[in-house]
């Protein structure tokens, strides 16, 4: 098979895989089923902002070591499905405990709650970095925006179904049957998207680099960060931004608490989060492959922005869809274009390293989120979502005055 036969495969099989597992993305990634789960479990703000927390640190925090280890192997695909499959029986755990433990023993059910993801994202972390180069190396990159924009909208697709499901599961279910149901179903899907994976060719040895000792890995990042100017600007700007989304774990139950809301709403607003990410996810892919990737980035930063502003400015439930709806726009793209943004930066044999380094760097910025559930408590919901508007703002700014590393690396290619 010719090489345009085996990328032209490749890219239906990632865009197949991205399907299936995104379309889990809006129920165990969107800040609305676990808030809900954790307040039924009895859980309150401080629970609620915890939670994102520990689940970021223990995703982000390892990478910079798993980029490292990924950038030894040459073959990225049999490390990928491996750590892929311990993930997804975390999330079959989860949901047995949960089923289990969660109307009986909701202490028990809560801390299992976020012991059990935090491993399953300890997983994805380790995963992570390999993953994406695999992406990187099975596609073009002038197809990578188109398909990780066509990926969003069919996995959005997929999760507006499951958002039905969701919806009616929720309403008509006894909990906690009603949450390990949804959260088995999850596991099915992503276990689908692992098959799917490994059906991907990887046909070229990638660069390899020898392992080293912890020291000369430091040495490694700090020369990193010293020679690339436009990589430090962008982790500045990426950190302002991760604090603007402080006020994303909240909106639920800020909404729920004030205008009394039924448990549909998990549902409601879930559908909305998923059918905006039907459209924007394709749009911004399109924009991302046509103007660059700090472009898309700026554009998920305003809705970041939009959805505190519309949050301050509610006088009742109505207001929240618009919320959700720019809450969506956000999701739809804006962790994917920043590993982008990052790839963009990298040379071909450090992508994973830049991308390991980037997550890892942001983790401790997502420890506002614990703070937001002490403020919510101590001065209420306004002062969360104000704070997460400024700093968003901010963030914003320094982006605008960060060069597009793309459009560099074209400008050179063309001399």
């Amino acid at each position: 098979m010719d090489t345009n036969a085996i990328l032209k495969k490749n890219f239906r099989y990632n865009l197949l895989e991205g399907a299936l597992y995104l379309s889990t993305n809006p129920i165990l990634y969107a800040p609305v089923f676990f808030p809900a789960l954790i307040r039924n479990l009895g859980g309150g703000s401080l629970a609620v902002g915890a939670f994102p927390v520990m689940v970021y640190l223990v995703y982000f925090l390892p990478q910079v070591f798993a980029a490292h280890y990924a950038t030894t192997m040459p073959f990225r695909k049999p490390f990928v499905v491996r750590w892929g499959m311990v993930q997804r029986m975390l999330v079959l755990f989860l949901g047995v405990v949960i089923g289990m433990f969660g109307a009986s023993m909701q202490t028990l059910a809560l801390f299992g709650l976020f012991v059990l993801f935090s491993l399953n994202q300890a997983a994805a972390a380790i995963t992570a970095p390999a993953w994406f180069d695999l992406v990187v190396k099975t596609t073009t990159d002038t197809d990578r925006g188109k398909l990780m924009g066509l990926r969003t909208a069919s996995g959005s697709i997929l999760g507006l179904v499951n958002s039905a499901v969701l919806t009616y599961v929720i309403g008509t279910v006894v909990f906690p049957l009603n949450y390990a149901a949804i959260i088995l179903l999850m596991f099915m899907l992503q276990s689908l998207s692992l098959v799917v994976l490994n059906r991907v060719e990887e046909v070229e040895p990638s660069p390899v680099r020898e392992a080293m000792p912890l020291s000369k890995l430091y040495e490694r990042i700090k020369a990193i960060l010293e020679s690339d100017a436009v990589f430090r600007r962008f982790l500045i700007s990426a950190a302002l931004l991760t604090i603007g989304l402080m006020p994303f774990g909240f909106f639920l139950i800020a909404a729920m608490t004030r205008y009394s809301l039924g448990e549909s709403y998990v549902g409601w607003f879930t559908s909305t989060i998923v059918f905006t990410q039907i459209f924007s996810g394709v749009a911004l892919g399109y924009l991302a492959d046509r103007y660059g990737h700090r472009f898309t980035l700026l554009i998920c930063a305003t809705a970041t922005c939009g959805a505190s502003l519309v949050a301050l400015a509610s006088n009742n439930v109505w207001y929240y869809f618009v919320v959700f709806f720019m809450v969506g726009v956000n999701l739809s793209l804006e962790l994917i274009t920043r590993y982008n943004f990052a790839v963009d930066c990298a040379p071909e044999n450090d992508r994973p390293m830049y991308i390991g380094l980037m997550n890892a760097w942001l983790a401790p910025w997502y420890c506002f989120s614990f703070l937001g559930g002490w403020v919510v408590d101590k001065f209420g919901y306004e002062m969360v979502f104000g704070g997460g508007l400024v700093f968003a703002v901010i963030g914003i700014v320094v982006l605008v005055l960060t060069p597009d590393p793309r459009r560099a690396k074209l400008a050179l290619s063309s001399k």
